[in-house]
């Protein structure tokens, strides 16, 4: 794996024309860009939470570094944007 975006989903309240909610399959590498004031964000998934069943990417900052961390936000958010500008 490389890291390379394969998808963006836009995702808006309910009634605004986008999707609302996603069922995201199993062992996908995921991340979420806000992009508004407020978000409210529900995940399940099957538990009880083990950590060391949790995959990190390589190609991602552990979150150990703060600079790192808003580098790479700041660069996935505009290979996302140029992403959804080549659909």
């Amino acid at each position: 794996m490389t890291g390379r975006i394969r998808d963006v989903l836009e995702m808006a309240p309910y009634g605004q024309g986008k999707r609302c909610y996603y069922r995201m399959p199993e062992q996908v590498f995921h991340s979420i860009l806000i992009t508004s004031e407020w978000l409210v964000f529900h995940e399940t998934t099957a538990g009880p939470f083990d950590p060391t069943r949790t995959a990190f990417p390589d190609w991602a900052p552990d979150g150990s570094d703060a600079a790192a961390v808003q580098d790479y936000v700041a660069k996935t958010s505009v290979l996302a944007a140029e992403h959804l500008a080549g659909r």
